[in-house]
């Protein structure tokens, strides 16, 4: 018989048993990466209004044109958008259409114009047609502006080969080759125009802007460079390359970020072809690893293919972790491109290589004074690792020990200078979005605690760039980047999890579940004693939850309930849950008591023991102290373990416990236990077989509780007391795994429950390369 139904829509994030402020208040922080944005635009438009330039520390501005561009408030348009800033909107929208020309006799740089101006407006249209309070659907003034300066733009496209020329003027429409480099335009500011013509030509229907831009990839691509590598300069004149030099960062970075990009805005295959062949040449011949940490960084080719490599590596590459895992996945999360039946093992290779890039950029950060990067880092390499012949030089995983971290980078005093660059969190935005890994979003909250803390104008007024991350305080360059606002802050601002990354977290389902059913005895006496469920499907963050609860049976001592959980009226997880009458009453003539011995300690006290998932999270290659940063809701010790060479002989033996639980009940209790249950169970088969990721058998593919059952002991169990927990896993085969795990009441032994989960579990196989 159906009894009741109950919402739940906090699929993510929030335990059953403690207050939210257990948590990171992701909502809060967003509004701290506002309130920066807010600092930063007020100052900007108090002393410097306009202006294409802005020196927060001497309050000043100036123009690169006549009259202005605007730099700064055409680049930030679309970032007041998202953050439904709608005062400084009007007054930007304003300036723009009363203020604003191009008929300005101005020599402008023909990339940076494009991205960040062109783009800009474009963005700002997208979005004023997306968002309601952006604008009314009659306002054109975006558009219009955009076409206006894409046709002076176009100019440059009108040399011997179509290469654009490094400059136009906007005011005389004449394109300019470059005053250095021998005329030479970089390759990156070439091929990194792309998106905003074509999406101009969808708009407007006019493909004129769309074949100018084609045609430059077609004259880069004609070249058949090895590997899919572009040197970083090539004439207008001739369209042929002026260097040997390859590198993924200065006049070489987005050529490749927008081979991708490109796929994913126009679908076209030639994009993706030319994609995974740029991947396969810097694998091939750009991947190293440092001498210590046998971190993976892209080094540089001086000479070109077949020459040393330099271990030097640009903040700007660190574009290419999010674009690499974006370019897997197609723009979808992870767990949805895994059920694509065209994903294979090379794509689980791209996404572990973004996995290990993005430990590196953040190791930029994470070892400087300041907790910011530098623009350049070299790297402590070998001979061995830097040597033209790749071999096996990027095979070795990297250490998770921070001081290793350390002796492997190298910032030079010319070079340790930070620009406010986005390079960084924009990566970790997509990394987050793709894999739903909260340690991406802790970690942009912490560059984002480093801005905060070391380039803040002293009088509040204003963010600056810096001239030396290395010292506290640090040496301030009184600067601030159009894309400090446009980009950093954009990609700073503290994300939701993407709908289908993780998922719902397994525990909430069984501790809300646990929950809705007590709810529905009738009487308050009555304790959960055992559930046995089943997960059926993946469920969404995006979509209420509602628990149908059916009452099976209300006996005299035990009372039966099963629980189905629906979302979108289709079911995610069912659940049959036991509950027993709380009872003094014990007659030790007819009925069996015992329970299994707590495990020893090795003497040890939970005091006694640096809290923390350092000895599940070691295996991982992830610092330690990044490890600390990682939300949880509960206090784990764990003892150091030993691997043999029989996985069903591992133990995982560690204290746990939860913070203070302010309600006195019992039932709370028991539904938190239930929730405990299911943290990090299923890392026990990587623990206990000794595996690196992707030294075991590959990189892990899969991973999804199937069944889970708990047996609780103890009614009296209290969450908040230490307690010790044994896993141990005692079979594996099938594509399945078997856990089981066990806690006591680490005062006084008692047995509190004992639980056992089923995992699908699969690596991606190896792919054999010819």
């Amino acid at each position: 018989m159906f009894v009741a139904s109950y919402f739940s829509d906090h699929a993510l994030g929030y335990s059953p048993f403690s207050p939210h402020s257990q948590f990171a208040d992701w909502d809060a922080r967003r509004e701290e990466v506002k309130e920066a944005f807010v600092i930063s635009w007020d100052a900007y438009k108090k002393h410097a209004w306009g202006n294409d330039v802005f020196h927060p520390l001497a309050k000043t501005g100036r123009n690169m044109s006549p009259s202005g561009l605007g730099w700064i408030i055409v680049d930030s348009l679309d970032t007041m958008m998202l953050m439904n800033l709608t005062e400084p909107l009007s007054d930007a929208r304003k300036w723009l259409h009363r203020s604003l020309t191009w008929d300005q006799d101005q020599d402008v740089n023909t990339f940076e114009t494009t991205i960040r101006m062109l783009g800009g407006l474009l963005s700002a249209h997208y979005l004023s047609t997306q968002l309601p309070h952006a604008a009314s659907k009659r306002d054109s003034v975006y558009l219009s502006k955009a076409i206006a300066l894409a046709d002076r733009l176009l100019v440059a496209f009108d040399s011997d080969s179509g290469i654009p020329y490094a400059s136009v003027n906007i005011g005389k429409k004449k394109g300019i080759p470059s005053h250095a480099d021998g005329g030479s335009s970089s390759t990156a500011e070439a091929a990194t125009v792309q998106l905003e013509m074509k999406y101009l030509s969808h708009l407007t229907g006019n493909d004129v802007y769309w074949k100018k831009a084609e045609h430059v990839m077609k004259v880069l691509d004609d070249q058949k460079m090895e590997g899919g590598l572009l040197p970083i300069f090539v004439h207008p004149n001739h369209g042929r390359f002026t260097t040997r030099e390859i590198r993924l960062g200065s006049r070489g970075d987005s050529y490749y970020e927008y081979l991708a990009k490109q796929y994913l805005q126009t679908g076209e295959t030639i994009y993706r072809d030319m994609w995974e062949d740029v991947l396969d040449g810097i694998q091939k011949h750009l991947v190293t690893t440092t001498r210590n940490a046998a971190l993976k960084y892209i080094a540089e080719l001086p000479a070109g293919v077949g020459g040393a490599l330099s271990p030097k590596m640009d903040h700007l590459v660190c574009f290419l972790p999010g674009t690499i895992a974006m370019g897997a996945t197609e723009g979808r999360t992870l767990a949805q491109a895994r059920r694509d039946p065209e994903w294979t093992p090379y794509h689980e290779d791209d996404v572990q290589l973004a996995i290990e890039l993005m430990k590196t950029c953040w190791g930029m950060y994470a070892v400087t004074g300041t907790g910011l990067a530098p623009e350049i880092a070299w790297f402590n390499a070998t001979e061995y690792d830097l040597q033209p012949n790749p071999g096996d030089r990027n095979q070795r995983s990297a250490s998770s020990t921070l001081s290793k971290w350390h002796k492997d980078f190298i910032i030079k005093p010319l070079d340790a200078h930070n620009l406010q660059r986005p390079e960084t969190v924009e990566s970790l935005f997509m990394m987050y979005r793709v894999t739903g890994d909260s340690m991406y979003r802790e970690w942009g909250w912490k560059i984002f605690q480093a801005f905060r803390e070391h380039t803040m104008a002293p009088d509040g007024e204003g963010f600056t760039s810096l001239n030396d991350v290395r010292t506290v305080p640090p040496s301030t360059r009184d600067n601030m980047e159009s894309f400090w606002l446009a980009e950093t802050l954009k990609y700073l601002r503290p994300w939701d999890p993407p709908s289908e990354a993780r998922g719902i977290f397994g525990g909430f389902l069984l501790a809300q579940t646990i929950r809705s059913a007590q709810e529905t005895l009738p009487f308050p006496d009555y304790y959960v004693h055992s559930l046995q469920s089943t997960f059926i499907r993946q469920g969404s963050k995006d979509s209420r939850l509602v628990h149908h609860v059916e009452r099976v049976a209300d006996g005299r001592t035990f009372a039966t309930r099963v629980v189905r959980t629906i979302q979108n009226d289709k079911p995610i997880f069912i659940a049959f849950i036991s509950f027993q009458k709380c009872t003094t009453r014990k007659d030790p003539s007819n009925i069996f008591e015992y329970g299994m011995k707590m495990p020893s300690m090795n003497g040890k006290s939970p005091e006694d023991i640096e809290p923390g998932y350092k000895a599940i999270k070691s295996y991982m290659g992830i610092p330690p102290n990044i490890v600390e940063a990682l939300p949880n809701p509960f206090d784990w010790r764990f003892l150091p373990y030993e691997t043999t060479a029989d996985p069903t002989r591992f133990e995982s033996l560690s204290f746990v416990r939860a913070p203070k639980v302010s309600v006195d009940s019992q039932a709370v209790h028991l539904s938190a236990l239930a929730y405990l249950t299911d943290i990090w169970t299923l890392s026990v088969p990587h623990m206990a077989s000794n595996a690196e990721f992707g030294k075991m058998k590959g990189t892990p593919g899969m991973q999804i509780t199937l069944n889970h059952s708990i047996v609780f002991h103890d009614p009296n169990a209290k969450v908040d007391e230490w307690m010790v927990c044994l896993r141990t896993t005692e079979w594996a085969g099938d594509g399945r795994v078997l856990i089981t795990q066990r806690l006591w009441n680490a005062q006084n032994g008692t047995l509190l429950l004992s639980c056992t989960q089923e995992g699908l579990m699969r690596y991606a196989r190896q792919p054999v390369k010819i």
